[in-house]
């Protein structure tokens, strides 16, 4: 034990007291049985940026004290070590941890430190044993730390009654260090939204005696609105608190303290309070910032429904314009508040439904940018809901949300055209040629335009209109419309079911060799739907579509052989219709 506790002194460079070679670089080590990484009440094993080299044994000394002024007792243990190698009652790690082991039988200061040396190496049973001889001979630093590990169970039963005992003794003997964690016991966590006065009171009695702890909580609980009202100012005051008693992370927490997303100024943030009373007065663009505010929690605690009263409030007052660009909102914050608004509107979930005025805050929001904003309003052209169906628009609004790396706008993208009738994204785009050329009359428009109603892709489904426009390009002989017609008799879709018009349909259509419709025929024939049945009949069809490659008719015509229906018996024939099929991989 003595020798794998000497090994964290001597991976300080403790072993050359008068020519230091070697910081503590203990972030690139690892002690047999420990955890470096993890987090306990006594702060790091680490001692962060420490110098490759110190010039003397004194300046190793002067280092470690002041990171020990920062609670790291890791420098505090070192400092210590390196004071009895400074005094020569130690020459190396070996014999400062054999200086504290004996001196541990009786004297309290060896007690502590030989304690701390335990905790240091997880031992932590054994360093309450030390720490408690310690405290019992009113060691102020041992009964802190033993109250400490009662607080947090380790190496002791976890027992706030004695951890607050042994802290309120050390606090009672001078140790500033036990207020902190008097604090901590009383602290519940993060994100909790009810009022807590006494520990914000507990935390600024030790900020004021210069605890950068307590200072960078403070600043915490005032940022993010936990056991306090959110107060950027307050939380700015103690992160500056903190930087100027020397905590190294302060300053950056400062940096970031007013940086976000959202477009809001360190104003803004600073004054939400005096936001708050004017949106209530009135003004629009403060109910703006406020409902942002309160939608992502910055400023003002995050309160979803309190967002939508303002978000609302601000459209009601805009009477479906556009949003006021005025008085400091970025276009990047206008554009969050109108997508905002555009989905309260567009799914109604506190409030009444209103999907027209839903994509109106989508274009306003797409037009600034907001890429969410874009792939909702592609998703409304898209479907017809609120605005007019247009796959041309909504494929536009797709590429530039997908531009900016939305995942949903590129899947979006991919299915936009996807359809089973045979549809090109170009045959959807050319919707208004086809609704013109079809009033002049012209077939292939007619027939087109009624596969475009019935996939619903670039207009609103409606079998009704696809029916009618398949009618009138199939009475100008279009084959393929006379087949799309026939299906809608045999299928009753927009039309009730009536096979001997799905027969009629067929037959104009098969005659003209289309071998869908041939294939379709020989099924009536087969089955005796609209026709009489006459299993050779429908073979003789089967043949026309299967010797044309469609593998449904060489399939349905290799049944007829291997039955022996309509055709004479022939298993060779049977296989050789089977395999055609099979090879174009036909599932029965």
């Amino acid at each position: 034990m003595l020798r794998r506790l000497a090994t964290i002194l001597l991976c300080a460079g403790l072993t050359v007291p008068l020519a230091i070679q070697a910081s503590p670089a203990f972030p690139a080590l690892t002690l047999p049985g420990s955890q470096p990484e993890s987090v306990t009440p006594f702060g790091p094993r680490t001692i962060a940026n420490t110098p490759l080299v110190f010039r003397s044994l004194q300046e190793a000394l002067a280092w470690n004290r002041q990171q020990a002024k920062q609670h790291n007792e890791m420098a505090a243990l070192i400092a210590e070590a390196y004071s009895l190698i400074k005094a020569g009652k130690a020459a190396n790690a070996d014999e400062v941890m054999a200086y504290w082991q004996h001196g541990a039988e009786h004297d309290a200061t060896a007690q502590y430190w030989y304690g701390l040396s335990q905790v240091m190496a997880h031992d932590y049973p054994k360093a309450a044993t030390y720490l408690q001889k310690a405290a019992k001979q009113q060691h102020p630093q041992a009964m802190t730390a033993l109250g400490r590990l009662y607080l947090y169970g380790m190496g002791v039963e976890q027992d706030p009654q004695q951890a607050a005992k042994w802290l309120q003794a050390a606090v009672a003997q001078g140790d500033r260090e036990a207020d902190y964690w008097l604090c901590q016991q009383r602290d519940p966590g993060n994100g909790i939204r009810q009022a807590n006065p006494e520990l914000i009171a507990c935390y600024e009695q030790n900020a004021s005696q210069g605890d950068t702890r307590a200072m960078l909580r403070l600043a915490k609980l005032y940022r993010e609105g936990w056991h306090v009202a959110m107060d950027y100012a307050a939380a700015e005051r103690w992160y500056q608190q903190a930087a100027k008693h020397g905590d190294s992370t302060a300053a950056e927490a400062l940096n970031g303290l007013y940086f976000n997303r959202y477009g809001f100024s360190r104003d803004d943030l600073r004054q939400a309070g005096a936001l708050l009373s004017q949106a209530k007065a009135g003004d629009i663009m403060a109910q703006l910032k406020v409902a942002l505010m309160q939608d992502v929690g910055l400023g003002l605690a995050a309160d979803p429904e309190q967002a939508v009263h303002w978000y609302l409030a601000a459209a009601q007052q805009a009477g479906g314009q556009a949003l006021p660009a005025r008085n400091g909102l970025s276009d990047q914050s206008m554009a969050l508040a109108q997508n905002r608004l555009g989905e309260i509107l567009e799914w109604g979930r506190y409030g009444p439904q209103d999907v027209t005025a839903a994509a109106n805050w989508y274009l306003q929001a797409a037009r600034l940018g907001n890429a969410q904003a874009q792939h909702n309003l592609g998703r409304l052209l898209q479907a017809g809901k609120g605005i007019s169906m247009n796959y041309g628009e909504a494929e536009k609004w797709y590429r530039l949300a997908a531009s900016q790396d939305l995942a949903d706008a590129t899947n979006s993208l991919k299915t936009l055209y996807s359809n089973t009738y045979g549809l090109s994204r170009e045959d959807i785009r050319a919707l208004a040629t086809h609704q013109r050329d079809a009033a002049q009359g012209k077939a292939t428009a007619q027939r087109m335009l009624g596969l475009i109603y019935e996939s619903g892709k670039g207009l609103p489904a409606d079998i009704v209109q696809a029916a009618h426009w398949y009618n009138k390009a199939a009475a100008q002989g279009d084959v393929s419309a006379q087949y799309q017609l026939g299906r809608l008799y045999a299928e009753g879709k927009g039309l009730p079911v009536d096979w001997a018009q799905a027969a009629r349909y067929y037959q104009q259509a098969a005659t003209q060799g289309y071998a869908p419709a041939q294939n379709r025929l020989g099924n009536l024939y087969r089955y005796g739907q609209g026709v009489a049945q006459d299993a050779a009949e429908a073979a003789r069809w089967y043949r026309l579509a299967a010797e044309q490659g469609l593998k449904e008719a060489q399939f349905s015509l290799g049944t007829l052989y291997l039955d022996g229906n309509g055709v004479p018996q022939s298993d060779k024939d049977a296989d050789f219709w089977f395999t055609k099929a099979a090879a174009k991989r036909y599932q029965p």
